[in-house]
């Protein structure tokens, strides 16, 4: 089963400041950052449940579209890896402020 939603830049703008603290959505680690422009990054969920994200959500502290897709991929038996997520970062050039195969909080804004 794969999920689509729609990106644009829109997404990525920050609410006006509530005067609270970004709240841990769900913990991931970074299974791959690609290196063009929009870059995406493959992400696999840590945390049992499941999340939702509002515009200025931040995944390791950069800024990402308020949209995921969960890519096609396959488990070692051939299931549809369904903790997968795909994230596309505001900027490409905040890719250098992660890391392949740490972990990380999504965040709400």
């Amino acid at each position: 089963m794969q999920q689509t939603l729609t990106l644009n830049f829109s997404n990525c703008l920050l609410p006006a400041n509530s005067g609270l603290e970004p709240k841990v959505l769900m913990r991931f680690k970074i299974e791959y950052i690609s290196t063009g422009t929009p870059c995406y990054l493959l992400a696999r969920q840590l945390d049992e449940g499941s999340f939702s994200m509002d515009r200025g959500a931040t995944l390791g502290g950069v800024g990402i579209q308020n949209a995921v897709t969960q890519p096609r991929k396959l488990t070692h038996d051939g299931f549809p890896d369904l903790k997968i997520f795909a994230f596309q970062l505001c900027v490409a050039s905040d890719r250098s402020r992660l890391e392949t195969n740490s972990i990380v909080e999504l965040r709400s804004a």
